[in-house]
């Protein structure tokens, strides 16, 4: 293993106050950063779809599950448990619970937290980018440190005008990349959590192959994922309103 040459030079800036860099960090930065990080800036313009699929195992349950996302905001969540078969659906507007196997069971719609949770899923680029065209108000917290993650971490706010919801997303100092998410449906409730770990490149994407949730310091779910496409053919229907069932509010 090649030795590390450490020069008086490098101590001093070791020594340099981590406030520093932060106040040195603006939010503009860290955006183009962080998309950078991403991925190539030519296959974040080229790319249109992504399908991955993997394993969660959530409550005690394991499943097998196919996310499909298409550009700039579509997406559909399939998941398989023994004869189960459900579908979660954001159409650009709104989220969707149906049962693939009852075709006349109504469709559920999306409300509250769970429909801020797929709305800023189901960006291509992440909750991050363009949110502020998309009517986000984002908010530079500076550099901190969050658990269970060794490196320091920026922290960036955001809110929606039409919601009291706050997300708080972290992205690692070193690699710009999502490594937690924070969910809270307004400021004062408990916060989902969510961690990204094990970054991958494929097809010149970073994907997270481990995604955990925590609720309560507690973790609520774990997934693994196992196989990534990006720019698969997949149709625009294939994220539309369900149209042939009857549609009925969350209970």
């Amino acid at each position: 293993m090649a030795k590390i040459r450490i020069t008086p030079g490098i101590f001093a800036l070791m020594l340099v106050p981590v406030s520093l860099f932060a106040q040195e960090m603006t939010l503009q930065t860290l955006l183009r950063q962080h998309r950078s990080a991403q991925a190539e800036v030519s296959r974040m313009v080229e790319a249109n779809t992504l399908r991955l699929s993997g394993e969660t195992s959530q409550q005690g349950a394991t499943f097998n599950f196919t996310l499909y996302k298409k550009s700039p905001n579509l997406l559909r969540y399939e998941i398989d448990y023994k004869t189960r078969q459900v579908a979660i659906i954001f159409d650009g507007e709104n989220g969707y619970y149906l049962y693939l196997d009852e075709p006349q069971r109504p469709a559920v719609l999306a409300s509250g937290e769970q429909r801020i949770l797929l709305e800023q899923e189901a960006f291509f680029a992440g909750p991050l980018i363009s949110a502020a065209e998309r009517g986000y108000r984002m908010v530079y917290k500076g550099r901190t440190e969050i658990h269970g993650h060794d490196n320091a971490v920026y922290q960036v706010e955001l809110t929606d005008t039409d919601s009291p919801a706050v997300m708080e997303v972290y992205l690692d100092a070193y690699s710009f990349l999502e490594v937690s998410r924070e969910v809270r449906p307004t400021a004062e409730a408990k916060p989902l959590v969510t961690y990204f770990s094990d970054f991958r490149d494929v097809q010149g994407f970073k994907i997270p192959y481990r995604v955990e949730n925590y609720f309560d310091g507690k973790l609520v779910s774990s997934t693994k994922v196992k196989d990534v496409s990006i720019d698969v053919g997949i149709l625009g229907y294939f994220f539309e309103k369900p149209t042939d069932r009857q549609i009925v509010s969350a209970e």
